[in-house]
């Protein structure tokens, strides 16, 4: 329970130096990546955003990458 703590924390505090647009789900869980990035794409888009940079980690065809594109396809 405290690793997950300390990771939110974590999380969160790489969102805070996120630009305006873009949001931080490296070592998130699947769904609550995929929710994070519903949310982020839902606040880009009251101010009339154009795009929304989702940071997955490196590698382009990850899990949690796929299982995004995925969410927003729907």
């Amino acid at each position: 329970m405290a690793d997950r703590d300390a990771r939110q924390l974590h999380d969160e505090a790489d969102n805070l130096t996120a630009g305006p647009h873009e949001v931080n789900v490296q070592r998130l869980e699947t769904p609550e990546a995929v929710k994070k990035a519903e949310e982020a794409l839902y606040y880009a888009l009251i101010p009339g955003a154009s795009q929304l940079r989702v940071n997955t980690g490196r590698r382009m065809e990850s899990p949690l990458r796929l299982a995004i594109i995925g969410a927003m396809e729907r």
